[in-house]
């Protein structure tokens, strides 16, 4: 990370730690490169709420709604998503298992077919598991169902990866301190490049989502602008 780099975080950090860190130096950003997959984490009515309504009338909805944060974010994902199916890239959803009992027999599984292999739930469970229309998945596209914050954690995700061939992983969705950086961190320990597409994650506030963004680029992976990876994307084989 250079100098010009440390410079976006101003206001996230202070001066003296910017300082700080320039005198330590910088890490080595990771290309975007190799067999690459994207990755939209929990981005379901949970954690988004229902469009135009504020953030205190959305978490009267869903608790754990991020509201108008989530909202600002879903049309960078669309991008993502467009781009990542046109250059015929494997793309992956997580959420929460909706059912324990149906998600120990069928952690993950084909877009369309999801709903035959899980249990029935209550309207209002099952709305809040189910992804907004704007960046739904398509037939073809995996889901993957979690019950811990990461992705990776007793999920078949990274045996998938592996046996994709997938060397680096584009990730989005939420929350930016809680299942995106669990997921960030275990795909870095797994030895995954990994890119956090800046514009496409959110977080319940503003705060935990810049710190986290910020400790992301700075130890486990490259926090990147939304054009940038759309350029990536669209320049591989």
């Amino acid at each position: 990370m250079t100098a010009d780099e440390l410079d976006r975080w101003r206001g996230v950090i202070t001066d003296d730690e910017l300082a700080l860190l320039r005198a330590a130096g910088g890490h080595e950003r990771i290309p975007i490169s190799g067999r690459l997959a994207l990755l939209v984490v929990d981005v379901t009515y949970d954690f988004t709420g229902d469009k135009g309504d504020d953030h205190v009338a959305s978490v009267a909805k869903f608790r754990s709604s991020c509201g108008p944060y989530a909202w600002r974010a879903i049309p960078a994902i669309a991008r993502l998503l467009a781009a990542a199916r046109a250059a015929k890239l494997p793309t992956i959803y997580t959420r929460g298992a909706r059912d324990a009992r149906a998600s120990a027999s069928h952690p993950w599984s084909r877009a369309g077919k999801a709903r035959t292999l899980r249990s029935r739930t209550p309207e209002s469970l099952q709305r809040g598991s189910e992804f907004p229309s704007e960046i739904a998945p398509a037939p073809g596209d995996i889901v993957v169902e979690k019950t811990k914050a990461s992705a990776f954690f007793g999920t078949p995700l990274d045996a998938l990866l592996v046996d994709l061939g997938i060397d680096h992983v584009i990730i989005a969705g939420c929350t930016t301190s809680g299942c995106v950086r669990a997921t960030v961190l275990d795909a870095s320990y797994r030895n995954y490049g990994v890119t956090v597409v800046e514009e496409a994650v959110f977080d319940r506030t503003q705060t935990s989502h810049l710190v986290n963004l910020f400790d992301i680029d700075r130890k486990y992976g490259n926090v990147t602008p939304l054009a940038e990876t759309l350029t990536a994307i669209e320049s591989q084989p």
